[in-house]
């Protein structure tokens, strides 16, 4: 089994509204997207995507569902993406970022980190003890 902590969000998500708004278009699109250093992602693998920029504290999780990076059609800054069937529900966890952070020793701000399995069930029951945010509540996050 194989397990990633991701970034999420581009510098152009300066607020949380517009971060939790990419976020959304993550998941509904069921895609992971790299601009380059395309790393080997196992098909199955469970996935935590972490909000940057505006989006600091907020989280995804899912599974990739293919191990083949894509071509991005609209490949203008993302050029490759990774299909990951991503939960339909964003998680805000901002208490324990800086926790989340620091379980892995090998996390990267700009590349995430491969997780040990033991990583991966600490990270995931931080985020999961989070606020789940609906995903098309209006004005969501407050």
């Amino acid at each position: 089994m194989s397990y990633r902590l991701v970034r999420v969000n581009t510098r152009d998500h300066t607020t949380r509204e517009l971060a939790f708004d990419d976020m959304v278009s993550i998941i509904e699109r069921g895609f992971y997207w790299k601009q380059s250093k395309l790393p080997e992602i196992p098909w199955g693998t469970q996935m935590i995507g972490m909000g940057s920029h505006g989006g600091q504290g907020l989280f995804i999780v899912g599974v990739t569902t293919s191990d083949e990076w894509e071509d991005e059609p609209d490949g203008d800054v993302f050029k490759h993406r990774l299909p990951v069937a991503w939960a339909r529900v964003v998680y805000e966890t901002r208490s324990k970022l800086d926790e989340i952070k620091s379980i892995s020793g090998r996390f990267n701000e700009r590349f995430g980190a491969e997780l040990t399995q033991e990583e991966y069930h600490e990270i995931s029951t931080l985020v999961l003890a989070g606020n789940g945010l609906d995903m098309y509540a209006d004005g969501a996050p407050a």
